[in-house]
């Protein structure tokens, strides 16, 4: 029997770009030279010399003839495993930039049976047509500062309450035709209301045409 129901498969766009990883203080002296350089770093070049090391002892580029996981020219290929114990690359920290296509589907295959191809795959098929669209999705925010005191606040209390009552309503525990009410009652005394606000004002500041 076909599934008819409602089907969402999660995708997270906005953790192509790694966030939170960069300050620069008054204590510099050349601003301009230290945001080119931050700028650098997300390029795809920069990228391959952060997460993996070195240029011909842990990665190359693409010969002719590569191809990625997607069937298309390949970008690179990886010299090394990764994960491996090494003093080349900072292995993920710092600032990124890594898009699906460049970076997961244009590493070159290299040899047969390859795991991720399969994975590439598998996903593509069963989870693709499934992914939330991107209006869907809420992108990264920034809060001031009186506002994250007052999240700090209420955002353990209303998750940790929203975890627990999830996961009785769907062992069963809790009836959610007949408790719907009260859970969301709780919520409204727990200031659903504020900690929703919160957000609409950081998502107004920067995103709101």
């Amino acid at each position: 029997m076909k599934n008819t129901g409602f089907q969402k498969a999660v995708w997270l766009p906005y953790d192509k770009i790694r966030i939170g990883n960069f300050i620069m203080t008054k204590a510099d002296k050349y601003p301009a030279a230290t945001m080119r350089w931050a700028d650098e770093m997300y390029t795809f070049e920069a990228n391959l010399h952060s997460n993996f090391g070195n240029e011909g002892s842990s990665w190359t580029w693409a010969q002719p003839g590569d191809k990625g996981r997607d069937g298309n020219p390949a970008k690179y290929r990886l010299l090394i495993p990764f994960g491996r114990v090494q003093n080349e690359s900072w292995a993920q920290y710092g600032l990124n930039y890594r898009t699906d296509k460049d970076w997961y589907a244009g590493q070159a295959i290299t040899k047969q049976p390859d795991k991720e191809k399969m994975y590439y795959d598998i996903t593509k098929k069963n989870y693709e047509p499934y992914k939330q669209q991107l209006d869907k999705i809420v992108p990264p925010l920034y809060f001031s500062k009186e506002d994250s005191e007052q999240l700090a606040d209420l955002e353990k209390t209303i998750t940790d309450y929203m975890t627990n009552m999830t996961a009785r309503f769907i062992s069963g525990d809790a009836d959610i035709d007949k408790e719907w009410d009260s859970y969301v009652s709780t919520l409204d005394k727990m200031n659903l209301k504020g900690y929703l606000d919160i957000y609409q004002r950081a998502y107004d500041s920067t995103h709101k045409k």
